[in-house]
Parts: structure tokens; C-alpha cells; sequence
């Protein structure tokens, strides 16, 4: 009978060894095609990045949550909740905030929109979203403004779309017409080539100024504009 050398021997358990944690890998992993989606919800003001702002849904209760949302679980930002981004980047699947809650991505924070194999990735407004200055919106999902919404627009170029430089870049944007567009940065603004052609409730608070970057806005917006009081 041939005797294996022992080099024979240990390349085999090498091989062995491999093939046994790429199976075990393949069979725990849970990626964002797998894992089971959770619910969060906010229940107080705070950082998004801190854990005891959150809420998970546990049957039909909520407990404290251990770990902040991930990309794919759905996310509620409950109503009077102020919830903030700073200086990072999230990925989104499913978000809501709610009527009288507030998100806001600070400076240098990005939002990046993405579906997974369940749902399209989305970002829908009914409260009031603030863009800082860089702050942004990315992916291939989609943000909607709803007609209870309030956009706080604090970067100098306005409101633009672009994929490569816009501040709401992603995929897909739908912006009421009857949302509340507050321009209250702290520099010289342009409204922006993406704010809605008919848009009722324009609000300059801006006090260095708004330059109207966007030559669809007519004459009746312009009286709205200068005849509106802002309320929060």
C-alpha cells in the first residue's frame, strides 16, 4: 500500500479546512438579500448613530433596541422626534418620517437610497427633512417630498437633482407642489433648477438672500413668496 508523504497530508487538510469555512461562511452569512428586515422607530431626539434613540418592534411591542437600524430594516422617525446624521454616510431601504418629526443630515452626511430583493429603496417625507450645506442624498432609490412636507434647503446652490452634484441625488424625486420649500441658509442661495415649477409655499429666510436660479418660477409664486409668514 503507498504511504501518503506528509506533505500530501497537510495539503489535503489545508484543502479540507478551506472548503469547511467557506461552507460554514456561505450557509451563516447574512447579507442584505437574507437577513431578516426589522422595524425601528425613533422615541426621543438625538443622533441617529446613538443606539438608545431606537426602538425595535418585537410582535406587537416595542422594546429597546440594542443596535441602531441597518440598511434594509424599515425605519419609522416617529412624530415630535428630532432626529440628526452628522458627519456620516447611512444606507437607507424603507424610511418614513412621520408629520411633526424632523431628520436632518448634517454637515458632510449622505443618505445612500438602495433596494433590496423586498422593497425598492425609499425616503419619504411627511415631516420636515433639513439638507445642511453638504449634506445629500444618493442612490437608486427614491425620495418623495409629500404635500405636509417641509424641505429646509441650506445649501448655496438651492435645490438640484443631479446624480453627480446634486444635493437630492437619487434615482428617482418626486417633490409636491404644496410642500413648504424654506431656504434658510446663512449665504447667498439660488433657489435651484429642481424646485417645483408650480410650487404654492416658498419661504425665503434666508438673510443674505435668494437668488432665483430657477426660470420657471412665475410671477404669482413670486407674490406668494413675498406675502407668506412662515410658521414652523
Amino acid at each position: 500500500m503507498k504511504t501518503l508523504s506528509l506533505s500530501t497530508i497537510l495539503l489535503v487538510g489545508t484543502l479540507l479546512l478551506i472548503f469547511s469555512s467557506n461552507t460554514l461562511n456561505a450557509l451563516g452569512k447574512k447579507d442584505k438579500f437574507s437577513k431578516t428586515f426589522k422595524t425601528y422607530r425613533t422615541s426621543k431626539n438625538g443622533f441617529w448613530d446613538d443606539v438608545t434613540v431606537w426602538q425595535i418592534k418585537e410582535g406587537n411591542s416595542w422594546v429597546d433596541a440594542k443596535y441602531h437600524p441597518f440598511e434594509g430594516d424599515k425605519i419609522i422617525i416617529s412624530q415630535n422626534t428630532d432626529i440628526i446624521v452628522h458627519n456620516m454616510s447611512v444606507s437607507l431601504s424603507d424610511v418614513i418620517v412621520e408629520n411633526n418629526a424632523v431628520l436632518t443630515f448634517s454637515q458632510r452626511s449622505e443618505a445612500l437610497l438602495e433596494s433590496t430583493n423586498i422593497i425598492d429603496g425609499s425616503l419619504i417625507i411627511n415631516g420636515s427633512f433639513v439638507i445642511e450645506e453638504l449634506g445629500k442624498t444618493l442612490g437608486k432609490g427614491s425620495l418623495e417630498i409629500k404635500e405636509t412636507a417641509k424641505l429646509y434647503i441650506r445649501n448655496k446652490n438651492g435645490i438640484s437633482i443631479g446624480l453627480e452634484d446634486g444635493n437630492l441625488a437619487t434615482l428617482d424625486v418626486e417633490l409636491s407642489t404644496n410642500a413648504k420649500y424654506v431656504y434658510d441658509g446663512k449665504e447667498l442661495q439660488n433657489t435651484g433648477d429642481a424646485l417645483p415649477t408650480y410650487a404654492n409655499n416658498i419661504f425665503f429666510l434666508n438673510p443674505s438672500g435668494v437668488r432665483l436660479s430657477n426660470a420657471n418660477i412665475n410671477t404669482m409664486q413670486l407674490e406668494t413668496v413675498f406675502n407668506n409668514t412662515f410658521e414652523e
